[in-house]
């Protein structure tokens, strides 16, 4: 692997980030982030690994397992008082 080929593994890691490039289930993404960044730092490119460690953990945040709990939904108290079918 050369320069540029670890510049060509980064950006297209971003792209997957940014849900530019694949449609996979979070897990299935996350898998292949991490598997990237042992292959750049085993590859020799420490400083490439380290810049996807960062967006890994940006897209852990925002699309991690507790982004993906629905809260429960609130209830309308002056909707059942007046009388309101309730919804299940």
């Amino acid at each position: 692997m050369n320069k540029c080929d670890a510049d060509r593994i980064l950006r297209f890691c971003i792209r997957v980030i940014n849900g530019e490039a694949v449609l996979a289930p979070y897990n299935v993404i996350l898998s292949f982030l991490i598997g990237s960044c042992k292959r750049l730092e085993q590859e020799g490119y420490v400083g490439h690994a380290k810049i996807l460690e960062h967006w890994i953990h940006r897209f852990q945040s925002k699309r991690g397992f507790l982004k993906t709990l629905q809260p429960p939904k609130a209830v309308d108290r002056e909707h059942e008082l007046a009388g309101g079918s309730h919804e299940f």
